[in-house]
């Protein structure tokens, strides 16, 4: 059975990031993590029965037309038998930069956007794996909701001073940037065991949900609102240097 899971975290401190809290709704994510790893390296490793592997991970030809619709929803809670630091990784990733989060939106919503961010990605993992020929291609793990967390925590704390791997002092803006530069290189790298459709669904659902642009309207009026700001700065120009664009184009 070939396995396919998405990816870690990384750490820093409090406020400033040295002490996190282990907030509800993270605690009981973790609980049930935990519990369904050690279901399943029980059936899995020791009585050699894949049926629960098989059938709550993500397998594209499964879902349609195999109608195992559940698969998008019950694959982030499934983690690679073969590897306990998969789990282990996501869970850290899930701590370290979950709990800021549940503080700001509350138990509820921190877990409507883990589990809404989880089954998008697990809708893109589907979606690629028609289109690019990967239907029996089996994935399971928690990444494509952690790297949401992690796209979250960036954009909602951007100038917060983070401390990446507890060394390197940075703004967790520039956490994000690093997520996504570490995605295309894996994928230009072609690295094995990694979903590289569930990383970018779970990071594009994240942006998505909490820029609003998920909503053509909101996407509209930002856009708008991004050209007006541009005229204006044309316009500025003009006024304080009006011979500048004598000899440029002409900007319309």
């Amino acid at each position: 059975m070939a396995f396919r899971h998405p990816g870690g975290g990384a750490g820093q401190g409090r406020r400033q990031l040295g002490f996190w809290r282990l907030t509800p709704a993270i605690k009981w994510v973790m609980i049930t993590n935990v519990a369904l790893y050690v279901v399943e390296l029980v059936t899995y490793n020791w009585f050699k029965i894949e049926a629960m592997v098989v059938h709550l991970s993500l397998t594209p030809s499964r879902v349609v037309p195999g109608l195992e619709l559940w698969q998008p929803l019950t694959y982030m809670w499934m983690h690679d038998p073969r590897s306990p630091m998969h789990l282990l990784l996501n869970m850290f990733g899930l701590w370290m930069f979950g709990s800021m989060l549940e503080q700001r939106w509350g138990a509820l919503g921190f877990l409507k956007y883990y589990t809404a961010t989880g089954v998008i990605a697990g809708l893109v993992v589907l979606t690629a794996g028609w289109i690019f020929g990967s239907q029996d291609t089996l994935t399971l793990g928690a990444s494509g909701s952690i790297y949401a967390v992690v796209i979250g925590f960036g954009l909602l704390f951007p100038n917060l001073q983070i401390y990446l791997l507890g060394i390197l002092p940075m703004k967790a803006k520039w956490l994000v940037y690093l997520v996504i530069g570490g995605t295309a290189i894996s994928y230009l790298a072609r690295a094995p065991g990694i979903s590289i459709a569930a990383h970018v669904g779970g990071m594009a659902a994240g942006a998505l949900l909490l820029t609003g642009w998920w909503n053509p309207m909101n996407f509209y009026r930002s856009l708008r609102r991004s050209m007006l700001r541009r005229r204006l700065r044309i316009v500025e120009r003009e006024i304080h240097d009006p011979g500048s664009d004598d000899s440029g184009p002409m900007i319309h």
